[in-house]
This record gives structure tokens, sequence and C-alpha cells, in this order.
């Protein structure tokens, strides 16, 4: 469901894309369904660099989440990640385009908190499957605008908040 590509930016410039050399050795390449586990295995294992991803709107979205004081003072050790989807069978069949993981400890990997993004230019886009609705303003988002910084913190706020009730 790529966006019409009528404004500055689609969902594969804000967000990026699988490395789809490694999304296929992953999960070969078929036309069949691809559950949601395995899909989400397959897009862990295809990411360009998690931690520092290079698009903005995940950049600056981590950013955010590392300086924010509500999170560092309940999870002060944490580790976030960032894993786009676009180009997956979890984007194709699961309606999910990102997901941000949460390792509160890092000393025990086994507990990650991830939330699910779906980005959307449709305001009245039926069900969602994802935690978080990333609702992009009809003619695209652009780090640049004036109203990026207002569009940025009410998301980081969104996370937080998704992450902070998840971990409880």
């Amino acid at each position: 469901h790529m966006f019409e590509n009528s404004g500055k930016m689609v969902e594969r410039d804000m967000l990026g894309e699988v490395r789809k050399d490694r999304y296929r050795e992953a999960i070969p390449d078929s036309s069949e369904y691809v559950n949601y586990r395995r899909a989400l295995e397959g897009v862990r294992k295809s990411q360009w660099d998690p931690e520092n991803p290079r698009r903005f709107f995940p950049r600056d979205l981590l950013k955010g989440l590392r300086s924010d004081n509500d999170l560092h003072e309940q999870l002060p050790k944490a580790l976030y990640r960032y894993y786009t989807a676009i180009g997956s069978d979890l984007d194709q069949f699961h309606g999910i385009d990102a997901f941000i993981e949460c390792v509160p400890d890092p000393v025990n990997e086994s507990l990650i908190v991830r939330v699910t993004l779906d980005v959307t230019k449709n305001p009245d886009k039926g069900q969602y499957r994802a935690d978080i609705t990333v609702l992009v303003p009809r003619d695209g988002i652009d780090p640049k605008d004036d109203e990026y910084p207002e569009f940025l913190h009410e998301y980081i706020a969104r996370v937080r908040s998704e992450i902070l009730t998840k971990v409880d």
C-alpha cells in the first residue's frame, strides 16, 4: 500500500526499507502468506543499523526517546533500536511498517518491549493492526517543515507511553 507519490515524501523515504538480499536469505521469495513471528524475524535480520537509522524520522525518534526524562528515570539503562518493515511480509500481510524495540536492561536481552508503527496519509483508514498509527500530512513530512518538531514530539510521546505501558 505505497503512497501515491503526491508529496515530498513517501513511506520508503521516511522509514527506509529492509535489505532485500538479507530478507530473502531469511525468507525465500514466495507469494505465500508468512506468519507474524516469521516475518518479524526476517525483518530483524535484514536491517542496516537498528541503533543508528539513517532516515530522519527514525533517527530523530530514537534521539528523542534516548533523551526523554520520563524514560530515563524509569528505564535508565534502556537501549532503543529501530526496524523498518517496508518491503517485507510484515508490511504486506500484517500492516506494520516499522517498529521500535526497547531493551530495558541490556544485561538481560530476553525482555524486549516492541512498539509497532503504521504510517498512513489517510485519517479515515479503518482497521489498524499496529500499536501506533503515524498520520502523515497529505503532502508528506519534511524535517525542514515548521510543523515537523511538533509532529516528532507527538510521536516520541506516543511511543514513550506505549513503552511505559508495556514495561509495567
